[in-house]
Order: C-alpha cells, then structure tokens, then sequence
C-alpha cells in the first residue's frame, strides 16, 4: 500500500517563500550590475551568494515533499523521497496512534514552513521524533517505537492505520534493519568521491582568491589596460579595465562546467571525472599568470 501526504498548503508556502527570495536575487543583481567597484559590491556579492544558498535549499526541500511517500508492506514501513529512505520494521514499532502534542511550538533541527515540516525533535512524551510530514504536530501520526518515533501525515490516517495492521498480522517476509539511507541522485558515488570534491575546493579557492586581488588591485588600475602582448613583449590589445573581471569569471565557468560534466560521466569514467576537475586547476593556474601580468606590472 502507498499513501501519500497533501500538498496544497505547504506548495503554497514554498511558492511565496521562492517568490520572495528570486526578487531578492533580482534586486541584488541589479545593484550589483549598476554598482561602483569597491566593498559595497562584494557586500552584495556575498549577500547574492546566501540568497542562492537559501533559494536552492528551499527547492531541494520542495523536491522532497512533493515525492514523499509512505509505503507499507508484510516487513515494515518505508518513508521515501527523491534524496532518502527511511525504513521501519514491524518489529520497532509498539504502536500507531494520533499525536498526543498540543502545540506545534517545538524546536525542529531540520527546515519548516506551513505545510511541511522536516527533522527531528525532543517531543514529550515521545522522545526522540523523526518528522516527515506535511502537517504539524498536533495533527499527525506517529509511530511509536522505543528510541525514536516518526511522526507522519498520510492523507488518511484511518486507512493507513488499518493497512498496517493488516499487513503486520501476515508475518514478515524478511526483517529490514531499522535505517536511513541515500536513494535516487544521493546515491550517486560522486558524492562519496573525494578526489573530486579536493579538486573542486582547490579550484574554488583559487578563483576566489583571484576575484579578491582583481577586486583589491581594480581602483589603482589604469582607465585602458593592455590584455594581449606580442612577441616583442609589446602590448597589441587594449582595453577597458573593468574587462579584467572577465578573468575569474572565466575560471568560475571553466570550474562549474568540469564540475557538471564530471558528476555525469562520474558511474561510467570516474578517472575522467577526477581528470576533469583536476584539469580545470590548471585552467586557474593560467588565468592567474595572465591576471598577475595585468594587476601587478
């Protein structure tokens, strides 16, 4: 049997909360584009930077609360979304019933909003409560167990209760280890790789150091700057000297790129994968010499 939780509310919520913070990235785009070199700008850079941070996390927890499923069978219960798998036998059960909280005012470790709570907390009389579920506590399932509780919310609490019990009096085929696990994309080895996640730090850190010196170096530039010398060591093409932002740019491209490439190619060519990412520290290296010969003459 599969049943899952309502949606309405909680994708409402989610809707407004991305809403907001793409105006806020809009907005901190346009200053950022019509903003002077100096401070003011890397303050907005990095204030860019958290509201992408909150952005894509608050899609990923989307992303799991419109796949989340509850599935019951002869072995256990299983809580399932497109990143994780909870799975519970019988067994650690000792009972299904309505929530006995009053209040939903409980510190959650983990991310909420109207409509969907995700995370554990320290809920009496329950204990230790592993919440999965898009309505609040007082209106949710829990399963009981003796070191920690799941609180749910399937569409029908009535049903659900009575399919456990059906499938529990058949006996189990198989007893499942009480456990969370990775599943779908969280299951890729990339992720567990660490070759390429060094590799990515590295080129990370070179290319925001590089951002920083042609930030620092940007207002003792000169208004035209040569990019180009010949073989004589003469400059042959000039230009604009906010063209020089154009150099770690092209080293966050290069990075990002590699980075996606090598996570697809990574369950078929993992040594192509980690030569991508590593490659693309060289490219860094390169643009750093080609910089330095224009930030520090």
């Amino acid at each position: 049997m599969r049943e899952r939780p309502a949606h309405g509310v909680g994708l409402l919520s989610a809707g407004i909360i991305a809403i907001t913070l793409s105006i806020v990235v809009y907005v901190l785009v346009r200053t950022l584009v019509n903003q002077p070199i100096g401070l003011g700008m890397a303050l907005t850079a990095f204030l860019l930077v958290v509201a992408l941070v909150f952005l894509g996390r608050t899609l990923f927890r989307v992303g799991e609360m419109l796949s989340l499923l509850y599935t019951v069978d002869r072995n256990g219960i299983s809580i399932r979304t497109m990143f994780s798998r909870q799975t519970i036998p019988h067994s650690a059960i000792l009972r299904i019933e309505e929530s006995a909280v009053t209040t939903g005012d409980v510190p959650l470790h983990g991310m909420s909003w109207p409509g969907y709570m995700r995370g554990s907390a320290t809920v009496e009389p329950y204990g230790n409560l592993s919440v999965w579920a898009t309505e609040p506590l007082e209106r949710q399932l829990v399963l009981v167990g003796e070191e920690i509780s799941f609180g749910i919310s399937p569409s029908n609490h009535q049903r659900f209760v009575e399919a456990c019990e059906a499938r529990r009096n058949l006996g189990p085929l198989t007893e499942p280890a009480l456990e969370l696990a990775p599943a779908g994309i969280a299951t890729w080895p990339v992720w567990r790789d660490r070759s390429v996640w060094l590799g990515a730090l590295v080129g990370a850190i070179l290319d925001a150091g590089l951002a920083t010196l042609t930030l620092a170096r940007y207002r003792a530039l000169p208004t035209i700057i040569p990019l180009h010398w010949n073989a004589l060591g003469q400059p042959d093409r000039l230009a604009a000297k906010s063209g020089v932002f154009a150099i770690p740019a092209i080293g966050a491209g290069v990075l990002l790129l590699s980075l996606a490439v090598g996570m697809a190619v990574h369950s078929r060519e993992r040594m192509g994968a980690r030569l991508m990412v590593w490659g693309s520290i060289g490219v860094q290296v390169a643009l750093w010499a080609a910089a330095w010969q224009i930030l520090i003459p």
